[in-house]
């Protein structure tokens, strides 16, 4: 057994590479997420995109595959799963 000893940077260091690849892995899931349950509305101003940020979207895609552990879509949920462990 490896024991970690906790320290910020390396906490930083291993949370940084973690949350790019969530951040890819995680694109198409919320895409499908989006397809059935309808897509944010989006926010201009002065023609930039002011869309915030869907948390909410995210936070429910995020419990779907927590939950899908104990479900027939457990395979379907799983690269996202194995990308969410790490953060």
């Amino acid at each position: 057994m490896i024991l970690m000893t906790y320290t910020l940077n390396t906490w930083c260091d291993r949370l940084g590479p973690a949350l790019s690849q969530l951040a890819e892995v995680q694109e198409p899931f919320l895409e499908e997420y989006w397809q059935v349950n309808s897509y944010p509305t989006r926010v201009t101003f002065n023609g930039v995109d002011e869309t915030p940020f869907p948390k909410d979207d995210i936070a429910h895609l995020y419990d779907l595959a927590r939950m899908a552990s104990r479900s027939a879509d457990k395979k379907h949920y799983k690269p996202l799963c194995e990308v969410l462990d790490p953060v």
